[in-house]
């Protein structure tokens, strides 16, 4: 059980981001919600106040603002993403579990090249999109143009 929560305060370039608070469902460890004590903003990624539910087996069923169901197979993996926007995301898994394809809301589509663990490329349905560069963990990526991309881990 999660006995505490942290805030995350992310600034660039002079300008708050993400000011966020969570908060856990009522006598259990799950995400209940999160508040950003900042305005919003139109990027995708910037996180917004939020409240989410979860299905019987305790799996993530809704997000407000971003997902109003997510079906999931046998395994438990999640397949069938319904967004608010009324899309829809469809995911494929191989037999170990892992993704080797994802259709997107637009109709397009993403293939993941996988060596094992390692996800060494991802193709999507107009070409290529990235190769991962790795080693003994995947570090950075690599996409058309020559443009590099390192991940700055701890350890």
């Amino acid at each position: 059980m999660i006995l505490w929560i942290f805030q995350i305060t992310l600034l660039t370039v002079g300008a708050w981001i993400d000011d966020l608070n969570y908060s856990c469902q009522s006598g259990t460890s799950r995400l209940g919600s999160i508040t950003d004590a900042v305005a919003g903003t139109s990027d995708d990624w910037d996180a917004e106040d939020a409240t989410f539910g979860y299905d019987v087996g305790g799996n993530l069923a809704s997000q407000s603002g971003k997902l109003t169901d997510i079906g999931y197979d046998h395994r438990n993996l999640p397949v069938h993403f319904w967004l608010s926007s009324g899309a829809e995301v469809v995911a494929g898994y191989n037999a170990g579990g892992r993704r080797i394809l994802k259709e997107l809301k637009d109709g397009a589509w993403q293939f993941y090249v996988q060596d094992g663990q390692q996800t060494l490329a991802v193709i999507e349905h107009s070409g290529f999109s990235h190769f991962n560069l790795v080693g003994n963990s995947t570090f950075g990526r690599w996409e058309p143009g020559g443009a590099r991309r390192y991940y700055i881990t701890d350890h």
